[in-house]
C-alpha cells in the first residue's frame, strides 16, 4: 500500500469511518497505530471541524442536533464525529462551505430527531448560507437545499416592459419566502445564545420573508398585505392599480416605505 492511501485509511479509521477489506499484507501497518493517540487526535480534528466549519453559520443547528443526541451535557464535538464517520462527510467542499455535509446527514436521519429541528436548521441554512451564496452566485448544493426546504419560493423582479404601466413600481430585489410549521427564529436564537429547550416545542406556523443582495439580508414582515404587494410587484405595477387590489389599506405609505428600503424602485 502507497503512502498516500495508508494516511487516507489513517483518516477514515479515525473518523470511524467504513474501511472496507484491506490486504493482508497490509494490515501489519496499522498494528503499529497507536489507538488511544488516534482517538485523542479524532476528538481534537472533531473540536476544529464543528467550530470551524459550521459554528459560526449554524451555531443553533450543532447545538439542537447535540441536545438532540444526548441531552444539553452533551459536547457539540459529537455533532462533528457522527457526520465524520459517514458519507456526507466526504461531500464537504472546503470547510464545508455549501452545507453538505451537516446539513445533509441531518436530512437524511430527519426521522431521528424533532421536527422542530430540521424547520430551524432550515431556517438558518437560508439566512447563514443559502441566500448569502445566492447573492454572490455561488454554488449552492440544490438536492440538499430542495430536501431541507422543499416549500423555499424565489421571487425576482420579472422584465415586463410590454405590458408595464407609464408610471408606476417594480420590485428591486429578490425575495426569499419560505413557510415552516415551528417559530424558527425563536427557536435559533435561544439556542445559538446557548439557552436550552426545557419544554416540548409546539407547532407553530411561521412564515419567514427576506430580501437578498450582495449587502446583505433585510428580514421583512411576512404578513398580509406586505409580502403580497411585494410579490405582485414582482412585475411593474401602477400606484392605481395597487390600490384597487389592497383597497383598505394605505397602500401609498407602504409603497414609499418599501421604496426607502430600496426593495421597490419607480419608473418613469
Amino acid at each position: 500500500m502507497a503512502l498516500k492511501e495508508q494516511i487516507l485509511r489513517l483518516d477514515r479509521m479515525l473518523r470511524s469511518a467504513d474501511l472496507n477489506e484491506a490486504e493482508a499484507t497490509d494490515l501489519e501497518v496499522f498494528n503499529h497505530v497507536d489507538m488511544d493517540r488516534l482517538h485523542a487526535f479524532g476528538q481534537y480534528i472533531a473540536d476544529k471541524v464543528v467550530h470551524r466549519f459550521w459554528g459560526e453559520r449554524f451555531p443553533a443547528t450543532i447545538r439542537g442536533i447535540a441536545f438532540a443526541l444526548g441531552g444539553h451535557e452533551t459536547p457539540l464535538a459529537e455533532v462533528a464525529r457522527q457526520v465524520m464517520a459517514t458519507p456526507w462527510f466526504e461531500k464537504t467542499i472546503g470547510e464545508d462551505v455549501t452545507g453538505s455535509a451537516l446539513l445533509g446527514w441531518l436530512c437524511s436521519r430527519r426521522d431521528d430527531f424533532p421536527r422542530w429541528l430540521i424547520d430551524m436548521a432550515g431556517y438558518e441554512y437560508l439566512v447563514g448560507c443559502a441566500l448569502p451564496r445566492l447573492a454572490h452566485n455561488e454554488t449552492r448544493d440544490l438536492e440538499m437545499e430542495k430536501n431541507l426546504l422543499p416549500e423555499l419560493q424565489l421571487i425576482e423582479p420579472v422584465n415586463d416592459s410590454q405590458s408595464a404601466p407609464g408610471k408606476g413600481v417594480q420590485l428591486a430585489k429578490t425575495l426569499a419566502l419560505v413557510c415552516f410549521e415551528y417559530p424558527v427564529t425563536e427557536l435559533q436564537e435561544v439556542l445559538s445564545c446557548g439557552g436550552m429547550i426545557e419544554a416540548e416545542v409546539l407547532p407553530e406556523p411561521q412564515a419567514v420573508l427576506l430580501a437578498v443582495d450582495k449587502d446583505g439580508l433585510l428580514e421583512l414582515d411576512a404578513g398580509y398585505p406586505a409580502a403580497d404587494l411585494l410579490q405582485l410587484c414582482a412585475r411593474p405595477q401602477a400606484l392605481e392599480q395597487l390600490k384597487s387590489v389592497f383597497p383598505n389599506f394605505a397602500v401609498e405609505e407602504l409603497v414609499e416605505e418599501f421604496k426607502n428600503l430600496t426593495l421597490l424602485e419607480a419608473f418613469n
